[in-house]
């Protein structure tokens, strides 16, 4: 079973300054799901992320990493930070790959 959590919420508004109005809203969800013997995790639940871009009310764009970390703490630290950023879902692959070289 595969629960989600939204975290975080930010808008932005990419025609700041001009007449036009451009914004797009990310939503950061936490991805709970039920441990699988196929992964070397330890504990009952796994953790991953997703992330959804929206543009008027319109379903633009998402990107979901499953099964990232057996710590629901560890994975909200990287929420935090993807929020803070405003990673983008296109963005998401490759922040995590820096992220998890560090």
């Amino acid at each position: 079973m595969l629960s989600k959590y939204l975290e975080s919420r930010v808008e932005l508004d990419l025609a700041e300054g001009t007449s036009t109005n451009s914004k797009i809203q990310l939503e950061y969800y936490l991805i709970e799901s039920e441990h699988s013997q196929n992964y070397d995790c330890c504990g009952d639940k796994v953790y991953g992320i997703e992330i959804i871009k929206k543009e008027s009310d319109n379903h633009a764009e998402s990107e979901i990493v499953r099964n990232l970390s057996n710590s629901k703490e560890n994975t909200k630290g990287i929420l935090s930070i993807l929020a803070k950023n405003t990673v983008t879902p296109i963005g998401l692959s490759f922040v995590l790959d820096d992220l998890m070289a560090l």
